[in-house]
């Protein structure tokens, strides 16, 4: 395998000029049947920027990209990046309550739009924002609130995950990656710059219709899947339609956001067997975090990896002391790849971004444990909780065990917009009354909802994760 990653800290654009140089004839996006190579990549990301830069875009300015599709985006986001200025990349798929939000607190120059071959430009806003130090990426997350903020992410933390993370997943110039995630969530976002570093080709079937990406993919023949445990739920009876040839072609399988439950896992493994499953944990505040080793599940169930090269991961007890192995307590992360804080929100970024020791750390806000072995164990939010009967319950706990349970594939607590008793959603086929007398077995009857809702499927927005939104609405 060759690595084209080079260790200094060059910007986005540097490292597709790099595969460019290197492999110039081979494709690297396949999109609706049609391959772009990595020249042609390159010389229409050097004419849009020509086009940007002739528009006053540049060092400070700020872009927002609204197009749909892999190849606008890529050219999009290479373009801006060759002029200095900050993106953030938001697709076509926020409501328009969403983007106002967003084009209000980011005040961007320009917007990017449309779903023509050259992306269309729009004047934004614009006006003055705090010094932020000319970040490469500005990502929007919804939050636990629902309202989208950002994230700023400068170039060496951006140029440092990507080197990492393709360190330890070893993506291949005969790689051919499938963009599932969208462009607007930085899982999908990052397969874009792994596959451009690695050489890899990005397989992009059905633009912003991730399930429809998937059924398509068949005939693409990818090698690397991408996926989330709530999307993959439906994607395996798409992939089960594949010739067994293109199935078997599968060498890797990703995972980040939420844990594989057991036939999850199972049926990934009977459907494409000769692929590894690799567990992820991260936040887009510091984009990777934990990676496991290739199929590391099976000796040590639940693990989310050892920290990335260069980082350092540990937990913290309630006093703020490091917890000893096996001990509870909140995930604290440093290393290069920490963002610099939130878009316009210094009270979250002092509450996020601390120091210890001198040194700059995130405070992830999840549970979790380390084992002897350095290997990061998950629990879940530490504000993941909610009162049953008067008793504060994680929500998380009641969400693994639900899952666990014979006819469930996915489950999810919520509580609704205005408050009152939490409602337990299960996906699966067993009545409420068997799912609450097997549920209270695992963790007592007193921690059993007091409302279960049985559904065929539970909501998916579109970054792959259950829509818990919808479901509070409900």
């Amino acid at each position: 395998m060759t690595y084209l990653v080079r260790p200094a800290t060059p910007s986005l654009t540097e490292l597709l000029h790099s595969s460019a140089e290197r492999r110039p004839d081979a494709v690297a996006i396949a999109e609706d049947g049609t391959d772009l190579t990595y020249a042609q990549l390159w010389t229409r990301v050097r004419g849009f920027a020509r086009s940007l830069a002739g528009q006053g875009i540049g060092p400070g300015s700020r872009v927002l990209v609204t197009v749909s599709g892999a190849v606008r985006t890529a050219v999009s986001v290479y373009a801006v990046s060759q002029l200095g200025a900050t993106v953030s990349v938001i697709g076509d798929r926020y409501s328009a309550t969403q983007r106002a939000m967003i084009e209000q607190d980011y005040a961007p120059h320009l917007i990017l739009t449309g779903r023509e071959e050259e992306p269309v430009v729009e004047p934004g806003p614009g006006g003055e924002v705090e010094e932020t130090g000319n970040p490469e990426l500005v990502i929007y997350t919804s939050g636990s609130s629902g309202r989208p903020g950002g994230v700023i992410c400068h170039r060496e933390a951006v140029t440092f995950s990507v080197d990492a993370i393709q360190r330890r997943l070893g993506y291949r110039l005969a790689d051919r990656v499938l963009a599932v995630p969208p462009f607007s969530f930085d899982y999908g976002l990052y397969q874009l710059f792994l596959a451009v570093a690695s050489g890899a080709t990005l397989v992009a079937a059905t633009p912003g219709d991730a399930l429809a990406t998937f059924a398509g993919a068949g005939r693409s023949r990818p090698t690397v899947l991408p996926i989330l445990p709530a999307l993959a739920r439906s994607c395996l009876s798409l992939a089960a339609r594949w010739p067994a040839s293109v199935r078997d072609g599968v060498r890797l399988i990703t995972s980040t956001g939420a844990h594989w439950d057991d036939d999850t896992r199972a049926a990934l493994r009977a459907l494409f067997p000769r692929a590894g499953l690799v567990s992820m944990y991260g936040l887009t505040e510091c984009k990777r975090t934990t990676i496991s080793a290739v199929d590391e599940d099976v000796a040590a169930p639940g693990t989310v990896g050892r920290p990335l090269p260069g980082t350092r991961v540990w937990i913290e007890r309630q006093d703020g002391r490091p917890a000893a192995p096996g001990e509870v307590g909140q995930v604290v992360v440093s290393g290069p790849h920490v963002m610099r804080g939130y878009w316009n929100d210094p009270v979250r970024t002092r509450a996020t971004f601390q120091e210890r020791e001198g040194v700059r750390v995130l405070l992830t806000g999840d549970d979790g444990r380390l084992d002897a072995e350095g290997r990061l164990y998950v629990h879940g939010r530490r504000d993941g909780q909610v009162k049953i009967r008067g008793t504060r319950v994680s929500t998380a706990e009641i969400e693994r065990a639900a899952a666990q349970l014979d006819s469930v594939s996915a489950a999810a607590l919520v509580v609704g917009p205005r408050g009152g008793e939490p409602v337990l959603y299960v996906e699966g086929t067993a009545a409420d009354a068997d799912i609450r007398r097997r549920l209270g077995a695992l963790v007592g009857v007193w921690k059993v909802p007091n409302e279960i809702r049985v559904l065929d499927r539970l909501p998916v927005n579109d970054r792959g994760k259950v829509d818990l939104a919808a479901l509070r609405e409900r």
